[in-house]
């Protein structure tokens, strides 16, 4: 699995980047995101080097709460990763 992106072309959603999950896993992926954390995330293709790839796309509307899942478990040297308005702030 990669590290992930922002989505600043498509509002301020969150993509967790991916190289070897197929679409069946990313799925359950979403799936699992959604039922356990109330996550909403979608499947996302992604076409770079004439290479398709899918990732997990985490919408806008669940920024806040992946942050606060995620952030306590990342070195502060990833933070460059998150929003500016997440990098400073105790999630």
């Amino acid at each position: 699995m990669g590290d992930g992106y922002l989505n600043l072309q498509h509002g301020k959603g969150m993509v967790i980047s991916n190289v070897t999950l197929d679409l069946m896993q990313i799925r359950t992926v979403c799936t699992v995101l959604g039922e356990k954390y109330g996550l909403q995330c979608t499947p996302k293709l992604r076409t770079r080097n004439n290479k398709s790839e899918y990732s997990v796309y985490i919408s806008a509307s669940s920024a806040d709460a992946f942050v606060q899942l995620v952030k306590p478990y990342m070195l502060p040297s990833f933070y460059y990763k998150l929003p500016k308005m997440y990098r400073d702030t105790n999630l």
